[in-house]
Order: structure tokens, then sequence, then C-alpha cells
């Protein structure tokens, strides 16, 4: 058969089975193995589409059909009834062109470290561009993660144009690290030689303390469902006119965390002396406290301790100083003295 190619079975949006093509003699196409649980009082809804064949290989004004021919085309655990055969509507093939829809990663967002506990982080980003013959309605869009993160680590995905959502929040990725947003109660709409932008976020899981990477792609050309606006019909997304779909896989995000370093500074910290009994104010230590470039830090509690041959009652009136602002007063106790919390 030249009209229609690549017969495929639907629950909804969840493809049943593999891609079969028609028997050239018998005009079947045979799915096997699908597995298609229908529940006790129940309805479930099977959708049955193809691939009409291009120009020069589909026959203008003919018309298609596909349907089940007989009961015994089912095979099922409890015998079918229902009046057979049961045929679609006719379908005629019309001689316009069908339009191209490219998807493309972008750059940005360029690879970065992303704090863990950081929520609506960017991630990644695609175009997906119109060729000039038709717009394109886009009905489903499924993204992969294939970092080291596990789907736990990543959670509230969503998708944004032009910072606006599109589509509903996903609480996390599936068992196969994927999440489909279905667009199609507001589909994504991309006018004739124009561009839309699709960005995916997500809400980093706190408390992640070794390195693990987000990365996020669209993997296959059947992870993005669009529809022609003047054809009508589901396209197969493509790289380019010259080029067909590979993965397009976003930068890799690191989770990581801050750093605070804590050090003796050595251009304020006092020489080895002698200090006189009585004397008040004395500079004891000097420390330096260094956060690193991801982000800052709030301290709110230090505990120092009493060392050397000293004892608690050699000293008194324990203070913290920042450069010339005083944060916090404490008393040895035993051989500590704790500021906090809440020394800010």
């Amino acid at each position: 058969m030249v009209d229609i190619s690549a017969i495929k079975l639907y629950d909804g949006t969840t493809q049943l089975g593999s891609t079969q093509a028609l028997n050239t003699t018998t005009h079947k196409a045979s799915f096997s193995g699908i597995n298609w649980t229908i529940p006790a009082y129940s309805v479930k809804y099977l959708t049955i589409k193809g691939s009409i064949g291009a120009v020069g290989t589909a026959t203008v004004g003919n018309s298609i059909k596909l349907g089940i021919y007989a009961a015994t085309d089912i095979t099922a655990s409890v015998t079918p009834s229902g009046t057979f055969p049961i045929w679609s509507n006719s379908m005629t093939i019309a001689g316009i062109s069908v339009g191209s829809l490219f998807v493309n990663k972008r750059t940005s967002p360029a690879t970065t470290t992303i704090l863990s506990g950081a929520v609506d982080q960017e991630i990644a980003c695609w175009n997906f561009t119109a060729s000039t013959t038709e717009g394109f309605s886009v009905r489903s869009i499924k993204v992969s993660q294939v970092g080291t993160a596990s789907r736990e680590d990543l959670g509230n995905l969503k998708l944004k144009v032009s910072g606006v959502q599109i589509g509903s929040v996903i609480d996390q990725f599936d068992s196969s690290n994927r999440a489909n947003f279905d667009l199609s109660s507001s589909p994504l709409d991309v006018i004739v030689s124009a561009t839309k932008v699709v960005c995916a976020f997500a809400d980093i899981d706190a408390g992640i303390w070794t390195g693990r990477t987000a990365k996020f792609e669209i993997t296959q050309y059947t992870d993005v469902v669009a529809y022609g606006s003047n054809s009508g019909g589901a396209v197969t997304i493509a790289l380019s006119d010259a080029a067909v779909y590979v993965k397009q896989t976003g930068n890799k995000m690191t989770i990581g965390q801050g750093t605070l370093t804590v050090a003796i500074d050595a251009s304020e910290n006092p020489s080895t002396q002698t200090y006189v009994r009585g004397t008040t104010n004395r500079l004891i230590t000097a420390l330096k406290f260094s956060t690193g470039s991801v982000e800052g830090a709030r301290i709110t509690s230090i505990r120092l301790t009493l060392a050397d041959t000293a004892v608690a009652t050699d000293i008194s009136n324990v203070s913290l100083w920042d450069g010339t602002t005083q944060i916090g007063t404490a008393s040895v106790i035993g051989s500590y003295a704790t500021f906090g919390p809440g020394i800010n």
C-alpha cells in the first residue's frame, strides 16, 4: 500500500505495541503482545492512526478506511461481541502539501551548577520551528531525564514559553525517567515560518550532598505530537529539511551545594605573646570565613573551644566581632563559649 503506512494503536496518548505496516495482500496490520487491559465495568477507547504517503506516492482522491474486520481478529481473555466489520469513516487523500516541524536544542541555558533545594530552575530549552508550508498545533511533548540524578531528585516539572507555563505541572519523572506533557486541551500553536522556544523547568530536591547531574532531552521523533494547521495530519518532527531527527539534549546541570571555609586570618591573628592579668578586650583569635561562588551563607551559631593550659576562670566576657561591629558575647562554660543561635 502506497497511500498509508506506519499504522499505530493508541490508548489516549499512549501507543500500544509497535508500529506496523499493512500487508500488501491482505491489507491487514497485525499487533501482537499489546497487553491492553480493560477493567470490569469500564470503557476504553482504541485509536488507530497511520501516515499518509507523500506527494508522488499517495494517490489524490483515494479513500482510506481502517477498522476491525471480524471478532476473530481480536485475541482476548473473553470472546468479544459486536457487529463486525467495524470501520472508520472514509478519509480522502487531498493534494495539498504537508509542512515540516523542526525541533532543535538551544545553547542556553548554559552548563552551570544549580543548588540543591532550588525551585523553578530552567534545565533545557528547544526551538520549535514551522516550515514555510504550514503552521502546527503541538499536542504533546515528552521530555526525558538522562543525567545521573534520580527521579526523586527532581520535581514539579513544567514547560514554559516566554515565561508562561504550558500544560500541567508533573510531580516527577516516571519510572523510565520520562515526563509526558499533554497539551491537547490547550495546544501550543506555531504559525508558519515562526519559532517558539519551549523550556523545561524543575525543582531540585533539598539535601543532595553528592555530585549529581540533570540533563533533559527530547529523545525520539515520536516524543512530539503535532498536527498541521492546513493539512490536519500528524507530522514527524525533523532537525531540518535535510536532516532527520536525532535526540536533542540540553546542557548538563550539576546539582551542587554552597561552601563555607574557615581558616585563621593571618593578617589579623595576633602572634604568640603575653597578656597582663586584669586587662580587657584582648584579641585572642582572628578567623576568616569564606564562601564559594555558588551562594552565600548565614551563620547563626558558633562554638569556640578553650585550649592550651588555660581554664574557664582565666578568661571572661568573650565577644565576637565582625570588623569593628560586635555581634555577640558569651561566657566560658567548661571548655566552650557558645554564641547563638541568632548571631546573624
